[in-house]
């Protein structure tokens, strides 16, 4: 692993040197590497929420085109489930290369 300096301030020194006193972490790298680790995971699940958002609007703008199904009770929604599925079933599949 490589290693660089940072120029950290004074508050967060203290507070790095709080969290391995308080025995919560083994020495200031880990501090440092855990708090990027949690940067890392939360840019990572803002990037799921937009991409969420996005497939969230193209499915309103299908249904404000007229595009959606609408049903009426939990038979018809079952029956609905069941013809995607089948239909989901047929459809060829994809090979995923092993890494």
């Amino acid at each position: 692993m490589s290693s660089k300096k940072v120029d950290v301030t004074a508050e967060q020194l203290r507070f790095i040197a709080s969290e391995v006193k308080a025995g919560h972490f083994p020495d200031e790298k880990s501090v440092v590497q855990a708090g990027l680790a949690l940067l890392e995971n939360q840019q990572r699940k803002a990037q799921q929420r937009e991409a969420l958002l996005k497939e969230i609007q193209i499915g309103i703008d299908e249904l404000d085109a007229g595009l959606g199904t609408v049903l009426h009770s939990r038979e018809e929604l079952s029956a609905h489930l069941k013809k995607l599925g089948d239909r989901a079933r047929r459809m060829p599949r994809k090979k995923v290369k092993k890494v």
